[in-house]
């Protein structure tokens, strides 16, 4: 049997309205400001000279350094969002194995470009570049936590 306090109780749950319970959606956008917070950016500068030195340094006589630039950067973005924030261990920041992608990729079209990829082996380099940066935003919700 119920007493008059369980129905007051259960009134005052069920009380809240609806939108109190629904979140906000998230966009893409929100994603990719927690991804790439000011900390990370910071982050990503310091990086990437050093990603570019080193990659300029053991680059082919015939490497594209402008192109190299451009991916050493993708590459330094990608690379600092598996960097934990404090709150969050590696293994949240790296996301298992969906995490791969957004590693591997844009390290793998900035050594292409080192190599002296030109020609439409540049532009596949710097696509793997551009997709590596895209699967990593997209996904940093569902794999891994994104941190602030």
């Amino acid at each position: 049997m119920s007493s008059p306090g369980d129905l007051e109780r259960v009134r005052a749950l069920t009380s809240s309205s609806v939108t109190d319970l629904v979140q906000t959606p998230v966009t893409q956008l929100d994603l990719v400001r927690g991804l790439w917070t000011s900390r990370r950016l910071v982050q990503a500068a310091v990086l990437w000279p050093v990603l570019l030195l080193g990659l300029g340094w053991l680059a082919a006589p015939g490497a594209q350094l402008g192109l190299l630039a451009v991916a050493t950067a993708g590459a330094a973005l990608a690379l600092v969002t598996y960097l934990p924030v404090p709150g969050q261990t590696l293994r949240q920041a790296f996301g298992g194995a969906c995490g791969i992608a957004g590693l591997c990729l844009p390290i793998f079209g900035a050594n292409a470009l080192s190599g002296g990829a030109t020609g439409g082996a540049a532009a596949i380099a710097l696509g793997m570049v551009a997709f590596g940066l895209v699967q990593r935003a997209l996904t940093a919700s569902s794999c891994g936590v994104p941190g602030r």
